[in-house]
């Protein structure tokens, strides 16, 4: 059987104004005994949740599933004592890596194969061994670590950003990003957006958050040059005490940062700490006002954790056991967690789904918690059709990256004789299609497309269209090819209709002309 295009095809794209299905799954108990005092940390990718726990005396990795079942497990150093206990993980697409900090080095190692094999990067030397800070972000090139030092964990500290390439073991250069004249800060935070790199400190003098100095900065570096810091809150004013920490996170066209406010109310002398919200476009200096998001929370052991989805929500976790989401405004705060006590809380988007663990005690035995906010799959992606297998329709598309992904249904319209029919009976693994189905002997024109679906049977919103004219044989098209081209304009129906987010309106030309199409509302 050979088969030819005929017609151009024209897809038209619309935003899909439509709300995403979601639901909080139950909480899965992982099954290890940690403490309240332990670092963990989580990234999400389509591999499962890669996890690090570091104790007083070592650091391990650990792959679990969506549903919580534990893949592997790796000692990433088996003899460790810190105070604090400071290490990441993080990761862009299958590519993850693991930052710690042990007396005056911080190492790293990464793995491209979900932990079964790593790669030893190299050491980076600080200055100074006290530091109160280690945190790290990863985008589509590189991977970008700030830190802070101090000489005697007493006196100012200074934040450092370096990055390295995902495919390199050496390290960039080193940046001090506290050296513009009369700067300072620690508990630094590090987020990118395409042309910058953003980060955050905090004017401090201990180890202790709470024991900073009022002043909170961002500073950018745009293309090659770092910016003037950007004050993102002084806490000057009578009824306040002090910033606590600051971080900094992007979505698709805002910088967001968090602070901690620590509050004293004037007449009883009573202390508090109220945890803030400002965002900023990336070329202003100039932050929005300040939303507070809860009052009466803690900056030291369960600080705010932070992730931005797909779909460009930004959702955070604080306090142990709260949630809440930003999509231009704030969601009324969610309480995930099932025990009276918890800490240490982490957040992970995994294309619109979100993962949560947090240490959990109960009667003083504490354990690793895992809950999984669901959201429909994203529409697959980039779907083509060709006659790569032999000589049959052959649908094409990208592979989706749900950690809880089952499979992908593929459908076939063909409208002059049947409207959207499903060609598979369960969902396939595979992203590609092989539409041995076709009509003998018929001529038509064909429409395919695919959905995504996940471990809880949620179908995702229908991936672009794309169509091609199937023929008989070859012999036949040979035979028949001239009859085949179009002898007048031909404009047919456009599929499907009515449609969200896309639709494919096919057209006949008798000869090499240009075109053009005009589309009107009603």
């Amino acid at each position: 059987m050979d088969s030819a295009k005929l017609v151009c095809l024209l897809i038209i794209f619309i935003l899909p104004f439509f709300i995403l299905a979601q639901t909080w799954k139950s909480t899965i108990d992982l099954n290890l005994t940690v403490d309240d005092a332990d670092r963990i940390d989580l990234y999400t990718n389509k591999n499962g949740n890669h996890i690090i726990v570091q104790t007083s005396s070592q650091l391990k990795y650990y792959l679990y599933s969506y549903a919580g079942s534990q893949i592997r497990s790796v000692t990433i150093d088996n003899s460790i004592s810190e105070n604090p206990r400071l290490s990441c993980v993080t990761g862009y697409l299958d590519t993850v890596s693991v930052i710690w900090k042990e007396g005056s080095t911080i190492y790293g190692k990464r793995t491209t194969n979900a932990g079964q094999n790593w790669t030893n990067l190299n050491n980076i030397s600080m200055s100074e061994s006290y530091c109160n800070g280690l945190e790290v972000w990863a985008e589509h090139k590189l991977l970008h670590v700030v830190r802070s030092e101090s000489e005697d964990g007493h006196d100012p500290y200074e934040t450092y950003h370096r990055s390295i390439n995902h495919k390199l073991t050496s390290w960039g250069t080193q940046k001090q990003v506290t050296d513009y004249s009369g700067e300072e800060g620690g508990f630094p935070s590090v987020t990118t957006s395409p042309t910058r790199i953003h980060v955050a400190y905090t004017v401090c003098d201990d180890l202790n958050p709470e024991e900073s100095d009022g002043v909170a900065k961002n500073r950018d570096k745009y293309n090659a040059n770092w910016q003037t810091p950007i004050v993102i809150f002084d806490d000057t004013g009578y009824q306040h005490d002090d910033v606590a920490r600051s971080y900094v996170i992007a979505s698709s066209d805002k910088l967001h940062t968090f602070y901690y406010d620590n509050e004293i109310d004037p007449w009883s002398g009573l202390m508090w700490t109220d945890l803030y919200h400002k965002s900023r476009s990336f070329g202003s200096t100039s932050w929005s006002s300040a939303t507070q998001i809860h009052q009466n929370t803690s900056s030291n052991v369960t600080p705010v954790d932070m992730a931005v989805s797909a779909n460009d929500s930004l959702h955070i976790v604080f306090d142990g056991e709260y949630y809440n989401e930003y999509t231009g405004s704030w969601e009324t705060i969610y309480d995930y967690s099932t025990g009276s006590e918890n800490y240490n809380q982490k957040i992970s988007a995994n294309s619109n789904d979100v993962y949560v663990i947090w240490i959990q005690n109960e009667d003083e035995t504490y354990t690793l918690m895992l809950k999984q906010r669901d959201y429909l799959p994203l529409a697959p992606q980039n779907l083509y059709v060709d006659f790569s297998v032999g000589d049959h329709p052959t649908v094409h598309w990208d592979a989706n990256r749900e950690a809880d992904l089952k499979g992908y249904h593929v459908y076939r319209a063909i409208p002059q004789i049947s409207e959207n029919k499903r060609l598979t009976t369960n969902p396939i693994t595979a992203t590609y299609y092989v539409d041995y189905d076709y009509l003998e002997g018929e001529t038509y024109l064909a429409y395919y497309s695919a959905k995504a679906v996940d471990q809880y049977d949620n179908l995702s919103s229908s991936s672009n269209v794309d169509g091609v004219w199937v023929m008989p044989t070859k012999q036949d098209y040979l035979i028949q090819n001239e009859t085949l081209r179009p002898t007048q304009f031909e404009l047919q129906q456009n599929y499907p209709n009515p449609f969200n987010p896309s639709t494919t309106i096919a057209f006949g030309l008798p000869e090499n002309i240009n075109v053009k199409l005009d589309i009107l509302d009603i």
